[in-house]
């Protein structure tokens, strides 16, 4: 996912690779002095319905103090498994750091991720579930942005495939290892296998409209990628830049979208949903504006909530049931001098400092950058020893104890399509109603076992466990305690013998009358070798042989001296076996004199 700045990792309004020289860090760290927000009114139903997700009633909150060497922090990203990305530095802007937080049951463990060699500043946006984190870090001198990848084993790694300088920014990692950024102004995407490659531009444009420069900041776990796009436009004697959200579909085609009605300047894309709906804000009225783009591309302003005089909102993360994250704040883009982190459902916003279990005296929530599949939160807070990362996460009701369950009387049942020897056959087996655990098949010496899902399995009848014929089946369903009564049944299983193909291959194609012609014969069976005797009969003449152990055999017909010449038919016969069927075919030989 895609995370913006907040107060301690701040540095323009949208990630693109800048020169040192440009960042302006240290006004952005400065520690912030705003008063904690006034509450936020709730009117928030907690009756929800489970078609949507929906903001916790409450959550607890741990801070995340910085590893040894940093003094204040900042928490990014959050993977499925609870592990969190961020940044963390000392009194001054560099050396920074990106920080590793691993979950380790009720805690978190963190520390430094290396920097490339000679580089003081880097910073991580997203982590995976396999471990592996995204960021920039800076070059030594001269210090420039350069795209770097962490591996699950805390490698630091340069990516030097987008352009000569090896410059650039990746923004965010999908679990399927594919990672997006932007390089030379273009947005990029790079495999999991390390590919480097340059995202198309946009289709369809106006007559003379040109695309200036393009930046990739979020893929989804589908591949569908967004970002913006800055759009050249002629206007009669000159040209004006529009600026818009782009979103690439996983074939690479690539859609513009439009900014919500009175929406002006540079819009922020924070994240696409694997929903498909893509975060962000837009300035409307001279204020930042939270916005969600739906998956035909039309916007929806998210509500402002009323929180002290912060005026400017900005959605940065999202569920694909619907919850998004982000904060308000005093200044667009920035939430050093005030702010709050804030959720919104379907019921609307929520400030959530006022959702914490004994939120700590001092501490107030500035921002949430990132939410996972378990609606836990991440995001940057401001306490008394400077600000800090946290994690939300969502307190659950414990249910009243069930009573005891009682295992249900089970039916199995099954059925199964002529099986021919040699060859494999589904049996597919329904125990009723609906059960879980597994279910075994007797097929001749070999059992069979498989696992229902929702009450059906679908085993693998073996190839030559039954010869051909007729043959009752045993199917047994073990139950599952407590649940599932345990049954069994049968089934009729009907084999049928291999189909056989016979062919025949004359030695020569001419023979003389009172000489030998000589054939080979093969008989061949999916899954089974034949065995038996084949017949060759030529010029009334004719020959049985028992076939060799690989199925194949040589024919010798002797042609009587009273033949006539002429062009002979040759008929071949195989007569089958126990386990494979009869067949016959037909060749010719010429007969001469």
């Amino acid at each position: 996912m895609f995370h913006s700045p907040t107060s301690v990792e701040a540095r323009t309004a949208t990630r693109t690779p800048l020169t040192i020289g440009v960042l302006g860090l240290a006004a952005a760290l400065i520690a912030s002095s705003a008063a904690a927000p006034a509450a936020l009114a709730d009117d928030h139903d907690h009756g929800h319905d489970d078609e949507h997700g929906h903001i916790a009633t409450s959550y607890t909150l741990e801070v995340l103090a910085p590893p040894a060497g940093g003094t204040v922090g900042s928490a990014l990203g959050i993977n499925d498994s609870g592990d969190v990305i961020g940044t963390s530095r000392g009194a001054t802007a560099q050396p920074q750091w990106a920080v590793l937080w691993e979950r380790h049951g009720d805690h978190l463990h963190g520390h430094q991720l290396p920097n490339l060699d000679g580089s003081t500043f880097s910073r991580a946006f997203d982590i995976n579930d396999a471990g592996t984190a995204v960021g920039e870090a800076f070059s030594p001198a001269p210090q420039v942005s350069v795209p770097i990848v962490w591996s699950a084993e805390g490698v630091a790694s340069r990516v030097t495939v987008f352009n000569e300088a090896g410059t650039g920014i990746l923004n965010d990692i999908n679990d399927a290892g594919a990672t997006v950024g932007t390089a030379s102004s273009r947005a990029v995407k790079l495999s999991a296998g390390g590919t480097g490659s340059t995202l198309p531009d946009p289709v369809g444009l106006d007559a003379g409209v040109t695309v200036k420069n393009s930046a990739a900041n979020s893929i989804s776990s589908n591949g569908e990628i967004a970002g913006r796009v800055t759009l050249v436009v002629p206007h009669g004697d000159h040209t004006h830049d529009e600026y818009h959200p782009v979103k690439w579909a996983a074939d690479g085609t690539a859609q513009v979208f439009s900014l919500p009605e009175g929406g002006t300047g540079t819009p922020t894309v924070a994240e696409i949903t694997d929903a498909g709906e893509i975060l962000g804000a837009v300035t409307i009225g001279g204020k930042e504006t939270a916005v969600v783009w739906d998956t035909d591309g039309a916007p929806e302003t998210l509500p402002a909530p009323t929180v002290a005089d912060f005026t400017h909102a900005r959605a940065n993360a999202g569920t694909d049931e619907g919850v998004f994250v982000g904060y308000v704040s005093k200044f667009a883009g920035n939430t050093s001098f005030g702010g709050a982190a804030i959720a919104w459902d379907a019921h609307g916003p929520v400030n959530l400092n006022e959702r914490v279990v004994e939120l700590p005296e001092g501490v107030n929530l500035l921002s949430a950058a990132d939410i996972n599949e378990s609606g836990q939160i991440v995001g940057t807070a401001q306490t008394a020893d400077g600000n800090r990362g946290f994690v939300l996460t969502p307190v659950t009701e414990e249910p009243e104890p069930e009573p005891e369950p009682k295992a249900v009387e089970t039916s199995i049942s099954a059925t199964v399509a002529t099986q021919r020897y040699g060859r494999t056959a589904q049996l597919k087996i329904t125990v009723a109603p609906k059960a879980t655990g597994k279910v075994t098949a007797a097929v001749g010496s070999r059992l069979v076992t498989g696992a229902l899902v929702s009450g059906k399995a679908t085993l693998k009848l073996p190839a030559k466990a039954l010869k051909p014929g007729r043959h009752a089946v045993k199917i047994t369903y073990s139950g599952v305690a407590d649940r599932f009564a345990a049954s069994q049944g049968s089934v009729t299983v009907t084999v049928k013998k291999a189909i056989a193909k016979v062919t025949a291959k004359r030695s020569k194609a001419r023979v003389k009358t009172g000489n030998t012609a000589k054939f080979t014969v093969a008989v061949k069976s999916t899954g089974v070798t034949p065995g038996g005797k084949v017949t060759v009969k030529v010029a009334g003449k004719s020959k049985t042989v028992k076939l060799g152990k690989r199925g194949t055999t040589t024919v010798k017909v002797k042609i009587p001296k009273s033949k006539k010449a002429g062009v002979r038919k040759v008929s071949v016969t195989y007569h089958g076996s126990s386990t494979v069927s009869s067949a016959k075919s037909a060749t010719k030989i010429r007969i001469t004199r």
